[in-house]
């Protein structure tokens, strides 16, 4: 199972309503089908698009960063849709809390 992590705990309510929202939340972008835009841009730069800039890229070279909806950008190097609406559908299957981390657990209808 796919899944990311954050720094904080959430009581059980809460962590259902975050899976609850972020089911709905997650549906309505895909289906609206933003276009992703992959840039190259100094890592000194990535704070005007990015909400998180790694303290480990490399600052000798422009690094690729990837917008998602227009305004959300994240670094990164991996394979990406050109659209949302190609992913398909995202479950998200549970919100857990475990030593100060909640953890979000999904998975992609038809691949996990």
């Amino acid at each position: 199972m796919s899944f990311v992590e954050y720094e904080g705990v959430a009581t059980p309510e809460q962590c259902e309503t975050i899976r609850g929202q972020g089911q709905v939340i997650a549906d309505e972008i895909i289906q609206s089908a933003p276009e992703n835009v992959i840039r190259f841009m100094p890592v000194s730069e990535m704070h005007t698009v990015c909400r998180h800039v790694p303290a480990n890229l490399p600052t000798n070279k422009p690094a690729r960063v990837v917008i998602y909806n227009g305004n959300y950008g994240i670094p990164c190097g991996g394979t990406h849709v050109r659209t949302l609406n190609e992913i398909g559908k995202i479950i998200i299957a549970k919100v857990k809390n475990k030593k100060g981390i909640t953890k979000v657990s999904y998975r992609v209808e038809g691949i996990n």
